[in-house]
């Protein structure tokens, strides 16, 4: 089987890797298996929470679901992104402090991947705050099959019809 449709997805824990930065998790993305992906981690002050993923090459269409538990102040420093993209940052959404800890929700949508990429979580929080994330990927074109064109058809058609008239008028000749 290709190894890039039989992908196996992985996730493993993963150390950090340079001063300041904290890589939490890495994971294959399939969409085989069904391209949805959970990770967590937490971002602690002065450190970079980095998650790793890859395509092997496959061009999909990455949607990515995150939330936040902790301070609220220090869920409104937080910033991510993906690679090409613009920072976001959870202030632009509502940051829940009626109960419990403080928690908030982002989301980056319509990132289109073909290769190894990294969505990084930044900022100064005073305390550290647990990331939980969700990862759907899907081929960009599932859904929209290209259909056959018009002209194609129609001559597949045509062709099928005179080979069938052939046959009847062959059939008849040798009876007759």
């Amino acid at each position: 089987m290709n190894a890039l449709k039989s992908l196996v997805a992985t996730a493993a824990i993963a150390s950090a890797f340079a001063v300041g930065t904290h890589a939490a998790s890495a994971a294959t993305v399939d969409i085989a298996d069904g391209g949805k992906y959970a990770f967590t981690g937490v971002l602690n002050p002065g450190e970079t929470l980095t998650f790793d993923f890859d395509t092997l090459g496959e061009t999909l269409l990455v949607d990515i679901s995150l939330g936040a538990s902790g301070d609220a102040d220090d869920i409104a420093d937080i910033t991510y992104y993906l690679p090409g993209q613009e920072p976001q940052t959870f202030a632009n959404y509502t940051i829940n402090t009626s109960t419990g800890p403080d928690s908030a929700s982002g989301l980056v949508s319509s990132y289109f991947a073909s290769g190894p990429f990294t969505l990084s979580l930044t900022d100064g929080v005073l305390n550290s705050v647990s990331i939980a994330g969700t990862l759907y990927a899907m081929a960009p074109d599932a859904n929209n099959l290209p259909a056959v064109p018009l002209p194609a058809s129609a001559l597949l058609l045509m062709g099928g019809m005179a080979g069938l008239g052939g046959l009847s008028l062959r059939k008849r000749r040798k009876a007759a």
